[in-house]
């Protein structure tokens, strides 16, 4: 095993005692991998936890949760290049050299970090045949890696609103400066004259604004080319608006076989929902209860600023004053006409 680091210097004793025993116990499961592994591309506070927690509940599933996430005290942390803000935006070739080699052994089971540690956790399996991956802060890489390696790509999305209330609640750093300091994700991605906005938007907006900007620019790439690709394409919203639907739409897609426990881990709060009331109302309104409720948070001076930022980056998988996503973006019909009939 590899050295244990973080690029947090302010991480406790008692949290790096947390990890290592976490890494130890997430060793007693015995992997067969023989099938191909399901990788997550989302942001943080997006649902993520949400949507590996279901793959994981198929059996022979283990989930391996952010391995790329730097911020973390975490092994095999020499492994992998330090870009800025631990984004994984571009690679040199040494970089991609290090990302590579580390994913061949994540993937093929000769190392095991991050995973299923809780033997009484609903989500746990001792023989493992298959792998669901949770990666963050690597969108921009996600034609790069579906290249690299034999996976599955599941590209989720979640309205970028919500996800900056949640990131500013947990007085997160924001890290859209690495975005627009990365010279090929400036020029060859986003270009010169949308740069130049969100620049101003990075100066002069308001925290949240600048939230909303860094979940656009982490967004930009697989939005742009995901109607070309073969991936699979989910948004947060219609996973807890149609569990059932949507665990059947899984299981199908990725040859899974009880969709009927799947949608059953829906119901219960990820253990990353941090507000009593918000957890109290999931379990007694289910989970759909959430998705308008960040509405009565922003003024519609905000929402009008954050719409503009929107239309100049091209962004219409999301509408500012609306909590649903595009009627492209939805398998079973807009989620709008639904809710309006509960």
């Amino acid at each position: 095993m590899r050295s244990w680091g973080s690029i947090d210097e302010k991480i406790s004793v008692r949290d790096k005692a947390k990890a290592l025993g976490i890494f130890l116990l997430g060793q007693f499961h015995l992997y067969r991998l023989r099938e191909k592994s399901i990788v997550i591309f989302a942001t943080r506070r997006g649902g993520s936890t949400l949507l590996m927690e279901m793959i994981a509940s198929q059996p022979g599933i283990d989930f391996i949760g952010e391995p790329l996430n730097l911020w973390r005290y975490r092994p095999y942390f020499d492994r992998l290049p330090h870009p800025p803000r631990g984004r994984f935006i571009s690679l040199s070739q040494e970089e991609a050299r290090q990302v590579r080699s580390y994913f061949e052994d994540l993937l093929s089971g000769r190392i095991k970090a991050f995973n299923s540690w809780n033997p009484f956790h609903p989500t746990w399996s001792f023989r493992v045949r298959r792998l669901v991956v949770k990666l963050f802060g690597a969108n921009t890489l996600i034609d790069w890696l579906g290249k690299e390696f034999d996976i599955e790509v599941l590209y989720l999305l979640r309205h970028s609103v919500p996800v900056a209330l949640s990131c500013l609640g947990l007085n997160w750093g924001n890290d859209a400066e690495a975005y627009l300091q990365n010279p090929y994700f400036r020029e060859q991605i986003l270009g010169s004259e949308r740069a130049w906005f969100a620049d101003e938007v990075l100066a002069k907006g308001s925290p949240l604004e600048k939230f909303v900007l860094e979940w656009c620019l982490e967004n930009f790439y697989p939005l742009q080319v995901y109607k070309e690709r073969p991936w699979s394409v989910l948004t947060y919203e219609e996973v807890i608006s149609r569990p059932k639907q949507v665990s059947e739409l899984i299981c199908s897609r990725f040859d899974l076989p009880d969709p009927e426990r799947m949608a059953r881990i829906v119901g219960r709060p990820s253990g990353t929902t941090f507000f009593a009331d918000v957890r109290e109302a999931i379990v007694k309104q289910g989970p759909q209860v959430m998705l308008g409720r960040w509405l009565k948070r922003v003024s519609q001076e905000e929402l009008s600023r954050i719409q503009e930022i929107l239309d100049v980056l091209g962004i219409r998988a999301y509408q500012a004053f609306y909590p649903y996503p595009a009627e492209s973006l939805c398998h079973f019909g807009p989620l709008s006409a639904e809710q309006k009939l509960q």
